[in-house]
């Protein structure tokens, strides 16, 4: 912790900070050429010994391998084409996660009224982009969550048969 003279230390240099602010006058043109040249000449010394630091520490690069790139960028969930099971028959933890993220309802009630909403709004999308059969499935699954608020189960009722006429 600070000592009681530390901290009237701290006091005394902020106080001072404050009186030389105060009474000096704006900065001309020279000193602030100055300033620059200062700022100027510091970042560039740091730059030097950042990229002298650099190449004291080599480290060993591999070479870039096309295949490996495209193996690593399959195995991501935005660029993946097949999402493919593992060995014990489930998604991996990342299709999972995001799977969770979209699907999973909660425990409360508004989490679920959350949820159902969410079903109806990407129906409606669907539904905007004629695509009445995904809308269908959206509009099902939002009644699938079986939330209590009666108006948007019967929004979603009515929603998904207009999607199948």
């Amino acid at each position: 912790m600070f000592s009681i003279h530390s901290i009237s230390s701290l006091f005394a240099i902020g106080l001072m900070i404050l009186v030389t602010m105060a009474t000096k006058p704006p900065m001309g043109e020279e000193e602030r050429a100055a300033l620059m040249k200062k700022m100027d000449d510091d970042l560039e010394a740091f730059m030097e010994e950042m990229a002298a630091k650099q190449k004291s520490e080599k480290k060993e690069r591999k070479p870039f391998d096309f295949d490996e790139f495209c193996r690593d960028i399959d195995q991501h969930p935005a660029f993946m084409t097949d999402l493919g099971k593992a060995e014990n028959g489930e998604y991996s933890e990342h299709i999972q996660a995001l799977q969770a993220l979209k699907y999973d309802t909660g425990e409360t009630e508004e989490e679920k009224v959350e949820t159902a909403e969410g079903h109806k709004n990407e129906g409606n999308k669907h539904f905007k982009l004629k695509k009445y059969r995904w809308a269908t499935e959206a509009y099902t699954n939002g009644i699938k969550v079986m939330c209590a608020d009666r108006k948007l189960n019967s929004i979603l009722y009515q929603n998904r048969a207009a999607s199948q006429v």
